[in-house]
């Protein structure tokens, strides 16, 4: 909503510094183009002053052409530099200015040329820039003055002819009356203009209205702006009802009350803000949000007009309703999340968690937010996780680390990552943490590997062609050192079968990898570190390493059972010719058990 502040040509603002005080606070939690809009902007002279020091923080466009200096020139200057009163008395006039006792003034300013001006000054205390400032609007007078001093003079002569000529003072005296009485007839509708507009320029939106309120009771609409009737009604009809507010079209029976209090506030001479829903021609439903503002005659002791803007504020309405259910369903799934996410400020403090944060801390969403890591954990934890995030800030990265925190008198194991999260613009503005308890996972792997390396069966696994694991079973099996044989390229580790075996093995192993196999069985002859060759009963099976696709290959050393079987086979078959080549019978008794 913009804001226009018109004024007479005797350069009186009624008014005006109060609502440019509520104007101003509005601003300050506007963006910085709604304060150039309404200070940079505008074509009536403006000054922010400092009133502890007397500088001049800033100044318009306006006023820089005005006094004749530079932008930088002005906030390098004092308002004593321009204004002719001594010192003592300027710092006085600001005091009252402050303090809000007094709000208009009439000084003599010196502007850059050297010329003498004499101007009238509006100024009030606003808060900006969490400093109180006096905001002062600068109204050039001179030719005014001039007039005035014409004015008395010709008012001196005119006695004087009066005085010599006594015969046309009825005709001089009648002239002149109605020369006052058509002035003060053009002031006054001046003003009732320049009030009517310059509360509609205050309110002016999407839409604009002026109604008379009669003393029966009667609405009567003065003018209202065609989108008005666009949006709310959809056919553009000018209005007709002389009803409160039936020319507005039918409201939504759900917003009937809101309509009846806005009346009533209205009626006793208070302004009103509404928000209410109307069935337009084609039966939509619209958002319209009303800003209405009553004139009180304190003669007839009843408000007399209202002035009002609207917006068409569906698309809003709708977006808010979006952005909600958005973040229902964003909330939903953060609360079924078995890991624990929230989301902290740049400052450390959380803004955001989960279910599953209040569950592990035992304490309502709204205890955790606006907590650091200082509150909930001990020093040292606190300090990690906080640096843990200025790396993240510093990397503009996602950062995964495992920390062991105490929780419940219990030591836990925690793997933690911790990402950025950036505006549309690409503005880091908070961090993001996924924690999740590896406490149960870290001790199923120390069992799991304390299991294979305490196994009797030799166990490797085989990934990009290269012995990614051995466990200590392997290790002694071969004869080498764990880190050397993980160390070995593919031709070393090849080197490790038998050269009669190895074909045989690299081709199953290779079906496997690119076949509908997914397991071989076999044995295998290796050749250990000190050159003795022992044989490897083997299974060979397809499986996943780190993410990646690999062979696991456990293997039991048979070279024992191979040569108690050929020793075996040598003595059956010594047996079997002593048998044959006997002269006489040898019967065998095989005792029954």
């Amino acid at each position: 909503m913009n804001g226009l502040f018109l004024m007479d040509t005797t350069g009186t603002v009624p008014g005006e510094l109060d609502d440019i005080r509520q104007r101003l606070r509005i601003v300050r939690n506007r963006q910085d183009a709604l304060y150039v809009a309404f200070f940079e902007k505008s074509s009536a002279i403006k000054l922010l002053i400092d009133p502890k020091s007397s500088k001049i923080v800033d100044a318009n466009p306006a006023a820089c052409a005005f006094y004749g200096y530079s932008l930088t020139l002005l906030r390098s200057m004092s308002i004593l530099d321009i204004n002719m009163l001594p010192a003592e008395q300027v710092q006085r006039e600001m005091h009252l200015a402050a303090a809000e006792q007094r709000g208009s003034f009439r000084f003599r300013h010196r502007i850059a040329s050297g010329d003498i001006r004499d101007v009238e000054v509006f100024s009030g205390p606003i808060d900006l820039w969490d400093h109180t400032l006096l905001f002062s609007i600068v109204h050039d007078v001179t030719a005014q003055q001039g007039a005035e001093m014409a004015l008395r003079k010709a008012h001196h002569d005119l006695e004087g002819h009066v005085r010599q000529r006594t015969s046309e003072l009825t005709q001089v005296n009648e002239q002149l009356q109605q020369a006052i009485d058509s002035r003060a007839q053009i002031e006054l509708a001046l003003r009732a203009s320049e009030e009517r507009y310059r509360m509609i320029s205050e309110l002016i939106s999407d839409c604009a209205y002026a109604f008379r309120i009669e003393p029966d009771g009667q609405f009567i609409c003065e003018w209202m702006t065609t989108p008005y009737t666009h949006s709310c009604n959809g056919n553009g009809a000018s209005p007709s009802s002389n009803t409160a507010y039936g020319w507005i079209g039918p409201v939504h029976h759900d917003d009937t009350n809101v309509l009846q209090q806005r009346l009533q506030l209205l009626l006793s001479g208070q302004p009103a803000i509404s928000e209410l829903r109307l069935l337009t021609d084609h039966g939509d439903v619209r958002w319209l949000r009303d800003y209405a503002r009553p004139i009180w005659d304190e003669h007839k002791e009843r408000v007399v007009r209202l002035y009002g803007a609207a917006q068409d504020i569906t698309a809003r309405k709708h977006a808010e309703e979006s952005l909600k259910q958005n973040q229902a369903l964003l909330q939903g799934f953060l609360d079924h999340s078995p890991a624990m996410m929230l989301v902290r400020d740049l400052n450390g403090r959380i803004i955001m968690v989960n279910r599953r944060v209040c569950e592990h801390w035992s304490l309502a969403s709204d205890e955790l937010v606006g907590k650091t890591s200082e509150n909930l954990f001990d020093p040292e934890t606190a300090h990690r996780l906080t640096t843990h995030d200025q790396m993240v800030l510093a990397q503009n990265a996602p950062i995964e680390a495992e920390f062991v925190m105490n929780h419940r008198r219990h030591a836990h194991a925690y793997r933690r990552t911790a990402f950025p999260i950036a505006d549309d613009a690409g503005n880091v503005y908070a961090t993001g943490s996924i924690t999740t308890d590896i406490t149960h996972q870290q001790q199923m792997e120390e069992a799991h590997q304390a299991l294979v390396d305490h196994s009797l069966q030799g166990l490797t696994i085989v990934q990009d062609c290269r012995i990614a694991f051995v466990n200590t079973a392997q290790a002694e099996i071969m004869g080498y050192p764990i880190a050397a044989l993980i160390a070995m390229t593919s031709t070393e580790a090849a080197g490790l079968v038998h050269a009669d075996d190895r074909p045989m093995l690299w081709q199953a192993l290779q079906t496997m990898l690119s076949g509908p196999l997914v397991s071989h069985h076999g044995e295998y002859r290796i050749i250990r570190q000190d050159g003795v060759i022992r044989t490897l009963k083997i299974t060979a099976t397809l499986t996943r390493y780190q993410q990646k696709q690999a062979l696991q290959i456990a293997a039991i050393d048979v070279t024992e059972q191979k040569d108690l079987a050929a020793a075996f086979e040598r003595l059956q078959h010594q047996y079997e010719l002593i048998l044959q080549s006997a002269g006489e019978g040898i019967l065998v008794s095989i005792p029954m058990v």
